[in-house]
């Protein structure tokens, strides 16, 4: 009886003591002074390209490959190509721009000329890929 008396007291003490932190966007983003906004080419490969602007008022990736403009099999989503972003802690956060996800997933990001080329870890943009150790470089166009 004094183990289930004591467990009644620790269990809500435990419960109170954790917290949880939810990452959300900053709802007065200015886009007019990200430097990062604007269109991108894949170095190497300039048919695909990354526009970085924003979607109902929210810092938006929108991955414009040409996989994704020749999709035979079906009606084109550009919301399953679009992502959320944030920074922190010198990498980008990304996740669905329409999803009730309310966290961030963090991959590598580093600029190779700030403001005009970046190398991004190729998950962020591509999730269908299963390899961390690619990346994509992209250089700004407009």
């Amino acid at each position: 009886m004094c183990r289930f008396l004591l467990l009644l007291l620790v269990v809500p003490v435990m419960m109170l003591s954790c917290t949880k932190s939810s990452t959300t966007a900053n709802t007065s983003y200015d886009a007019g002074s990200d430097v990062f906004r604007g269109t991108y080419v894949q170095a190497g490969y300039q048919a695909d390209t990354l526009v970085v602007s924003v979607t109902n008022g929210k810092p938006s990736l929108f991955y414009n490959s040409k996989a994704y403009r020749d999709n035979i099999s079906g009606p084109a989503h550009p919301e399953l190509q679009t992502f959320e972003y944030e920074f922190k802690d010198g990498k980008i956060g990304v996740r669905p721009i329409n999803s009730q996800i309310s966290s961030f997933v963090y991959y590598d990001f580093s600029w190779v000329v700030a403001g005009k080329t970046f190398k991004i870890q190729a998950m962020a943009i591509q999730p269908s890929l299963n390899t961390a150790s690619s990346f994509c470089t992209f250089q700004k166009v407009q």
